[in-house]
């Protein structure tokens, strides 16, 4: 059987400047009975769109909105490492990774 994990997220705010308060990164652990993990992703604005792929979106939105306020938050659950192992980090739309047709006008 897969070992599965519990997520718990930890917010980081800006603490001063212009974006003083809104949401800097977060830092996940997921944690099973053998091992723990720990990574910090940076806010690109991706957390809802992420989240919605491993918990229902209005879940996914309720998450975002708490960790965009501070509040830690630990996932419902449990989570096998590959539906998490992307470290919901900002993912690239295929649409930008091909090079646009190259045309040539006589």
């Amino acid at each position: 059987m897969a070992e599965t994990y519990k997520i718990a997220a930890v917010p980081s705010l800006y603490t001063e400047g212009e974006h003083q308060g809104k949401l800097k990164g977060v830092t996940f652990t997921a944690t099973s009975t053998c091992d723990t993990m720990q990574w910090f992703t940076k806010n690109c604005g991706q957390f809802e769109t992420a989240f919605s792929k491993i918990v229902a979106p209005g879940l996914a939105k309720l998450i975002a909105v708490s960790l965009k306020q501070g509040d830690e938050v630990e996932f419902p659950g449990r989570y096998r490492e590959e539906q998490f192992a992307q470290g919901f980090m900002f993912e690239w739309s295929p649409v930008y990774l091909v090079a646009p047709p190259q045309y040539a006008f006589n």
